[in-house]
């Protein structure tokens, strides 16, 4: 299954945290909005979460053909 990840365009700030700079989004909030849901704040089980389908930012979008697969899929 192919998947599409929507991402905010992100601007780039500088933040200080304990006198080191870090590079950080300008726009925090939506980065967790998009990439977690709109209750990014709750604490959500564990257990229940699968990295193919738990993501808030990850549609469906299509099937790879079977010569794709073949570029993309790689044994090592």
């Amino acid at each position: 299954m192919k998947q599409m990840h929507r991402i905010p365009d992100i601007g780039v700030c500088a933040g200080d945290l304990l006198g080191h700079l870090f590079w950080v989004p300008c726009n925090p909030k939506a980065v967790l909005t998009t990439e977690y849901g709109p209750e990014w704040y709750k604490d959500h089980p564990t257990e229940k979460y699968s990295w193919s389908s738990s993501q808030y930012n990850v549609k469906k979008n299509g099937k790879w053909t079977k010569e794709e697969m073949k570029e993309v899929y790689k044994i090592y």
